[in-house]
């Protein structure tokens, strides 16, 4: 099991050291976020991108990840590509476009996921939906787990308990990794009901997830 390692503090600054310039114009530079190493980027005209990382650096399992071109960024630039690269999947997954889901926050072993409640995703007396709910619970943890393990993950197992109808006008879902191994995180979720009096929890849910074996 591998216990997350703690994160840089919000002040620590992104530091790029160039390694070597290749034949096509790209650098390759060693990063460092508060004097500690993080990974390796590879830079060209368009911005900066993870190339590898260390299995205890907030940028493992982020191959590919765009850090932008400005050196100097601290630890919330991190943050920022993490979301933006979310918000890329989220927005490519056709029900949750459908049911209007928002990825409102990710960060590394942590992710938020908002849903308007309206018609269309509730019951005949007006309650939301159960799968839409499972739905919610189940996508936060893949999103939680998937910031640990890599963008490609699976859902092997999950269990949810309702605790009260969902009424009101919006569902939040709070995902976090409990336990991370090498190839898969077992997570677990809040589901809140967002009123005109505050938030009450409608369901909690458990989770296993699995990172997609190569093909």
């Amino acid at each position: 099991m591998n216990v997350l390692a703690p994160d840089p503090p919000v002040s620590a600054k992104l530091e790029f050291s160039k390694v070597t310039r290749n034949d096509d114009n790209r650098k390759t530079f060693v990063i460092t976020l508060g004097g500690r190493w993080v990974g390796i980027a590879v830079a060209n005209a368009a911005g900066s991108y993870v190339v590898g990382a260390p299995e205890n650096s907030p940028l493992h399992a982020h191959h590919g990840l765009e850090l932008g071109t400005n050196k100097g960024r601290g630890y919330d630039a991190l943050v920022a590509a993490i979301l933006n690269l979310g918000r890329r999947i989220l927005a490519a997954q056709p029900f949750s476009v459908l049911i209007g889901a928002d990825l409102y926050s990710l960060d590394r072993g942590i992710a938020e996921i908002h849903i308007p409640i309206h018609a269309a995703i509730t019951q005949q007396d007006g309650m939301v939906h159960g799968g839409v709910i499972a739905y919610a619970a189940d996508n936060a943890m893949a999103f939680a787990a998937g910031s640990v393990l890599g963008p490609g993950v699976l859902n092997a197992s999950s269990s949810i308990q309702y605790l009260s109808p969902a009424t009101g006008h919006l569902i939040v879902a709070r995902a976090s990794v409990a336990h991370r191994f090498s190839r898969k995180a077992r997570c677990r979720c809040e589901v809140s009901v967002s009123t005109d009096d505050g938030e009450k929890v409608c369901a909690t849910a458990q989770g296993t997830i699995v990172a997609k074996k190569p093909i």
